[in-house]
């Protein structure tokens, strides 16, 4: 098996557990709050400004010339269209700077970008472990927004969040970036395949978990 249907077969739950989350549901039939809205919008804004950061890092330290390009373009596409998509929603949702940097990044964000840059460090001796934790977020979003677009959700910007992952530009990369894992993977030795697969399974794991913190507006405990 390639390495993207083991992945996904180990990530099931987590993967399918996504799509039917309240939080994504409720994008499509717009009965997500707004405050729920908001919240994500915050958080992912700081967890953006890492993932692009991320794809930089790999791409610096990569020396195959396919990795360094698509993490490249992943980059730069990031910081042209989804970021500043980001920056449009703050507009509408009245989020200024301000705000955003007096908010405190929560709990699950904080776990799960320390989890993308412990990939990179523990990706030293083989970079497709790194490659393959960044993974998720992609094509995660490409699958659900395939699915919601099939619907026209009642609230504006949440169609327009959701048009953010059909579009020709960011099906392409997630493709070749889903390919790339194929190649690394099988180029891989034993311990590098499932380090590869457990990193992918991880983020799958807190690609959940951001939708029920977003949902829930997850808090630090407070003594």
């Amino acid at each position: 098996m390639k390495f993207s249907e083991k992945a996904r077969e180990l990530s099931k739950k987590f993967w399918d557990g996504s799509h039917t989350h309240p939080f994504v549901t409720g994008l499509a039939d717009g009965t997500l709050s707004d405050e729920s809205f908001r919240y994500y919008l915050i958080q992912d804004g700081y967890y953006l400004i890492h993932f692009s950061r991320l794809f930089g890092e790999i791409a610096d330290r990569a020396e195959d010339k396919e990795i360094k390009d698509i993490m490249t373009r992943n980059r730069e596409d990031l910081e042209a269209g989804e970021i500043a998509v980001r920056e449009d929603f703050f507009k509408d949702q009245n989020i200024s700077d301000e705000e955003f940097d007096n908010t405190e990044v929560a709990p699950t964000a904080d776990h799960y970008i320390a989890h993308m840059y412990r990939q990179i460090v523990e990706s030293e001796d083989y970079i497709g472990v790194a490659v393959a934790g960044m993974l998720p977020c992609p094509w995660l979003y490409q699958d659900i927004g395939a699915e919601l677009v099939k619907h026209k959700s009642p609230v504006p910007i949440y169609q327009s969040w959701i048009d953010t992952y059909v579009t020709d530009e960011f099906n392409n990369l997630t493709e070749r970036h889903i390919d790339l894992c194929d190649k690394l993977y099988d180029k891989a030795n034993d311990d590098q395949k499932e380090r590869m697969l457990n990193a992918f399974y991880m983020s799958v794991r807190f690609e959940y978990l951001f939708f029920d913190m977003s949902y829930k507006q997850e808090e630090w405990v407070q003594l």
